[in-house]
């Protein structure tokens, strides 16, 4: 590693706490240091986030990113992608006969269609909006979308997985919307699936228990932990062929226009937005 680097760095926990040291899960670390959600006026500080400089703390894992990667796809690798990552981390292997359904058509959604596609999965369905975001997840992998925009039924979207799946509902169910959809993802799930959360966010929701697919596996995750963020930049790296990661950068802007940025992505105009600082 020298001066000129290009590079992306985990978050930092404390390394000592239960989670840290005993559960060995330290995206759970109650003092862990991110961007954008600690206090500016405690230790460590302002660490930056849409901003001309950031702070790197001395314990993270700084990866190193390859000529291969572009910046924009790398700042999104230390993001959605990492997350992604964690939730595939979390749910297993793919088994080659498995049909993957994926919430959300935005940048965990779009990125988690090209890793389910990637690990092998028989069919891989995305349900999102707007169309141009459902686009890409075509480009992404995705077998097959479905514009909730057209489709505004939630009983008329289970009926369309159902189609797809001899009846039985989604063998996997991938959550990348908000919190929200997962009452409606559960109705999608078969009996015996596996149901992983990722997307954060949304109104409270009420779930009917004893109507919930038998026998399922319910995951969600938080974050990422360090080796999510190399596992995301080598998923970029190694995929750059089969996958057109840059598709996922739709509009770009300088500092100053970073409330922009924010507004055009919330209003689904844009998949991922990218900053310029130079």
């Amino acid at each position: 590693m020298k001066p000129g680097d290009r590079v992306v760095w985990s978050y930092v926990s404390c390394g000592s706490c239960y989670y840290c040291s005993v559960a060995l899960q330290p995206c759970l670390c109650r003092n862990r240091a991110s961007w954008g959600h600690n206090r500016s006026d405690q230790h460590p500080y302002l660490l930056g986030s849409c901003a001309e400089y950031m702070y790197v703390p001395p314990s993270c894992l700084i990866v190193k990113v390859p000529g291969e990667v572009s910046s924009a796809s790398a700042a999104a690798s230390a993001c959605a992608y990492r997350t992604v990552m964690h939730g595939f981390d979390r749910l297993g292997a793919i088994k080659a006969h498995e049909t993957v359904l994926i919430q959300g058509s935005g940048p965990l959604g779009n990125f988690a269609a090209a890793v389910a596609k990637d690990h092998g999965a028989k069919e891989v369905l995305v349900i999102g909006a707007p169309a141009p975001r459902l686009e890409v997840a075509k480009r992404m992998g995705a077998d097959d979308t479905l514009n909730i925009e057209t489709m505004t039924d939630a009983k008329d979207r289970a009926e369309w997985v159902k189609i797809h799946t001899a009846g039985r509902g989604a063998d996997i169910v991938i959550q990348c919307a908000t919190a929200t959809a997962m009452v409606e993802g559960l109705t999608m799930l078969r009996d015996g699936g596996r149901y992983v959360s990722i997307g954060v966010g949304g109104k409270d929701a009420m779930v009917a228990v004893n109507r919930i697919p038998q026998q399922i596996a319910f995951l969600n995750v938080r974050s990422g932990e360090p080796r999510h963020w190399l596992q995301a930049i080598d998923f970029l790296a190694s995929r750059r062929d089969r996958f057109p990661f840059e598709d996922m950068i739709s509009a770009s802007y300088t500092l100053d226009q970073v409330n922009e940025a924010m507004a055009a992505m919330a209003s689904f105009q844009v998949v991922k937005p990218v900053i310029n600082i130079a």
